[in-house]
């Protein structure tokens, strides 16, 4: 994702608000010559300085197949709140924009144990 570096957020805690306050996230898994998404509620969990989101999908979702596999990148996206700006809202010559609020996070894809998956839901 593109983002000017005068509109990034590199705040933890803000962004980990963010995830918290909007859990609802697209998780991408690439295939072979497609990427996978999946529209899913994800916990965020802080474990001392590592970050781990939760999510569980179908065991029909093709992104299933990836689950126990190593070394699989995910992304997750986390957005809320968006609007068109108009150029002519500007003082100045400029061009026209969306403004929006989002949160990527990319990280490997992990298999829970039984008691972790019960864990997690008990708590979603």
């Amino acid at each position: 994702m593109y983002a000017p570096s005068h509109y990034s957020i590199t705040d933890q805690e803000q962004l980990l608000s963010f995830i918290k306050e909007f859990p609802f996230a697209v998780f991408m898994l690439k295939e072979d010559e497609f990427p996978l998404a999946t529209h899913i509620p994800m916990e965020v969990v802080m474990e001392g300085d590592k970050l781990f989101l939760y999510g569980h999908i179908s065991n029909m979702n093709p992104q299933a197949s990836f689950i126990g596999k190593n070394g699989v990148k995910a992304l997750a996206v986390f957005s809320a709140g968006h609007t068109y700006v108009s150029s002519s809202w500007y003082s100045h010559p400029n061009v026209s924009t969306w403004n929006y609020r989002a949160v990527h996070v990319t990280g490997n894809l992990m298999e829970l144990s039984l008691d972790e998956f019960k864990a997690h839901l008990y708590r979603m």
